[in-house]
């Protein structure tokens, strides 16, 4: 048995297949390499957000505890939020927003929240829903067409999360979409599907919208796709898709929807 002392501090980190050997080879084919990574998230039940944005190219981003807990960023954190205080104790009416500052160039965080609502949101809490948003950007600059451009790779995921007291949980934003939302089928013959939809029994927001899509494959190859439709869906749903008659792997795909 596992005690955990109050309040549980969590453990979050998201990881990128871009590290540094990707960094040298792509450098090898530009001029010029900038890459940032964003990422925010929030408690579904609020409207504030935390933001951090790192420097490109680090394999681990590490957001919990204390912004990561990164041992060259600690002075010029602890600088910031000691600044943020100092605000917040002047009254919401003359907040100002500080910017970020690192003092220390192996800091790999650009930017932190600028304003102390914003610092207070980074704190994850037991039990609670949280949207993680995860966005990356590389700008580069390359000989193309018989001139030098600039252009840009972009990349953004979003995972949907519930803090729990486990150990250690993982996975990409598949593997947690599956925790909240929930697809079953069953063949009713070879003309249709009976298709079960249901969110989490703890999932209490009833504001929910799903996309799904029927698509066909021949190996790798899609050869058919249909959007069915957008529902509204309150808890579980319950519908018959018709099936195509064309030999192949069927498919039925859902996407949450935005959630405010």
């Amino acid at each position: 048995m596992n005690f955990f002392s109050y309040p549980v501090q969590f453990c979050v980190t998201l990881r990128s297949d871009k590290g540094i050997r990707e960094e040298i080879r792509d450098l090898q084919s530009t001029t010029s390499l900038q890459s940032r990574v964003s990422i925010s998230w929030r408690q579904l039940a609020t409207a504030n957000s935390c933001q951090l944005t790192f420097k490109g190219y680090q394999t681990e981003y590490r957001i919990s505890p204390d912004l990561g807990g990164y041992e060259t960023c600690q002075t010029s954190i602890s600088r910031h939020l000691f600044k943020l205080s100092q605000g917040m104790n002047m009254g919401i009416e003359h907040q100002k927003r500080i910017e970020f500052n690192s003092t220390n160039q192996e800091c790999p965080i650009v930017n932190v929240p600028t304003a102390y609502p914003e610092y207070v949101a980074c704190k994850f809490t037991s039990n609670e829903w949280y949207q993680i948003e995860w966005k990356s950007t590389i700008r580069y600059e390359t000989f193309r067409n018989g001139e030098y451009g600039t252009y840009w790779a972009n990349d953004t995921q979003s995972i949907i999360v519930k803090m729990s007291e486990e150990m250690r949980r993982n996975g990409s934003e598949h593997v947690w979409l599956k925790r909240l939302l929930k697809i079953e089928s069953r063949l009713d013959g070879c003309d249709s599907t009976q298709l079960l939809i249901r969110f989490a029994d703890d999932w209490t927001y009833l504001t929910n919208s799903v996309s799904l899509s029927y698509r066909i494959f021949e190996g790798s190859t899609k050869i058919h796709s249909d959007h069915i439709g957008t529902f509204g869906i309150e808890g579980w749903r319950e519908m018959i898709i018709p099936l195509k008659r064309i030999p192949g792997d069927h498919e039925i795909c859902a996407q949450v929807g935005r959630i405010i």
